[in-house]
C-alpha cells in the first residue's frame, strides 16, 4: 500500500509539475501576444494619422486644382475677347 501511495504521489507530482510548466510556457505566450497586440494598435494609430494627413493634402490640392482652373476659365475668356477685339476685320 505504501507502494501504490508513492506511485500515486510521484505521479501526481509530476503531472502537477507538467502543469506548472505548461503554465509558466503559456504565460510566456501570452506576453508576447499582448506585445504583438499592442505593436498592431500602434500601428493601426499611425496609419489613421498618416491616412488623414494624406486627406488633408488632398482637400489642399483639389481647391488648388479649383482654384487654377477658375483661373484658366477667366483667363481663357479674357484671351478669347482679347483676338475677337484685335481681329481684323476683312472689307
Amino acid at each position: 500500500m505504501a507502494v501504490t501511495q508513492r506511485c500515486l504521489l510521484h505521479t501526481f507530482v509530476v503531472a502537477l509539475y507538467t502543469l506548472f510548466e505548461t503554465s509558466f510556457l503559456l504565460a510566456g505566450v501570452a506576453c508576447e501576444q499582448e506585445k504583438h497586440v499592442k505593436l498592431q494598435e500602434q500601428e493601426k494609430r499611425n496609419l489613421e494619422k498618416e491616412i488623414n494627413t494624406f486627406k488633408f493634402e488632398a482637400n489642399k490640392l483639389r481647391k488648388l486644382v479649383a482654384s487654377l482652373e477658375k483661373d484658366r476659365d477667366r483667363w481663357s475668356c479674357i484671351f478669347l475677347i482679347i483676338c475677337i477685339v484685335n481681329y481684323p476685320i476683312e472689307k
